[in-house]
């Protein structure tokens, strides 16, 4: 398969299953412009980053290199959706809401108790809450939001 490049706005897009594939098994970083919505062009609604989490770096076809870091690149929104619940149910699914958000998106790079009071707002909680009694799709759909990803 013959990899060729699409820049929009100078920048890589991977269009077509062929150029997916070859991402996962060749080119490996993508660049990213500073205006561009990380969520939305990586499919990635938590904007996660790599893990130790095997299952969640697998489904992942790559990595982009942001201005604000590294995140996983996935094939469709599916991938994405299904990666942020692997972590949400190995990493905070004890926890709650207040000590989730506080690791999950740390205040230095992100307004931590805004993004806890939308969450408990949306889903009628409380920040003591345990992740494990919330409505896991629609904490998925709200940190989605939070992060700036649009589900359409």
């Amino acid at each position: 398969v013959k990899f060729v490049e699409k820049k929009v706005n100078g920048i890589t897009r991977i269009d077509t299953v062929q150029q997916l594939v070859v991402l996962k098994s060749g080119l490996t970083e993508i660049k990213v412009d500073r205006n561009k919505n990380i969520p939305n062009f990586c499919n990635n609604p938590g904007s996660l980053r790599r893990t130790s989490i095997k299952e969640v770096n697998d489904l992942a076809i790559g990595v982009i290199q942001a201005p604000s870091g590294e995140f996983l690149f996935f094939a469709n929104k599916e991938h994405g959706f299904q990666a942020l619940e692997i972590v949400l149910r190995k990493v905070y699914w004890n926890k709650t809401v207040e000590e989730t958000i506080n690791r999950f998106a740390p205040s230095f790079e992100n307004n931590t108790l805004d993004y806890i009071n939308k969450i408990c707002s949306k889903l009628k909680c409380t920040s003591d809450t345990k992740i494990k009694d919330l409505n896991l799709k629609g904490l998925m759909e709200v940190i989605g939001n939070i992060e700036g990803f649009k589900n359409n």
